[in-house]
């Protein structure tokens, strides 16, 4: 949970982050203007990955075309790695592993919850932490 959460103030945080996702609405605006996605007041996650595939007549993508420009406008918007500098070892999360590992552990509780096994060991915790509690 302390990670999450220092990934998403990094991302909060990021003005180089919000300025980059000005320029893809831009874009993306301009692209679908005079159509029901236009106007656009905000990106979505998940459109995020048609940057990738989407490509011009000359074979460019989206993605290439905005780092081009960025490139010649603003390159200090490149550096946004110094703004996600935990942004590498957030990529390697594997998703699937980590949701198989939290389900592991809910269930796990939930069964030693069942069982008291859980209250136990808080009051073991508590114990070794100097409060007084008695556990029966």
């Amino acid at each position: 949970l302390v990670l999450k959460r220092i990934y998403s103030d990094s991302i909060h945080n990021s003005k180089n982050l919000a300025r980059l996702l000005g320029i893809v609405l831009k874009v993306g605006n301009e692209l679908n203007a005079g159509t029901s996605k236009g106007g656009a007041q905000g990106v979505h996650i998940s459109s995020l990955t048609k940057l990738t595939t989407t490509k011009s007549n000359t074979k460019k993508t989206l993605l290439e075309y905005i780092v081009e420009k960025v490139e010649q406008k603003d390159p200090s918007l490149l550096g946004i790695k110094k703004d996600l500098p935990l942004l590498a070892e957030a990529a390697k999360v594997n998703l699937k592993s980590l949701t198989a590992d939290i389900n592991k552990l809910r269930t796990g509780i939930k069964s030693m919850v069942a069982t008291g096994a859980f209250i136990c060991l808080f009051c073991q915790h508590l114990r070794h932490s100097n409060f007084a509690v008695s556990c029966n």
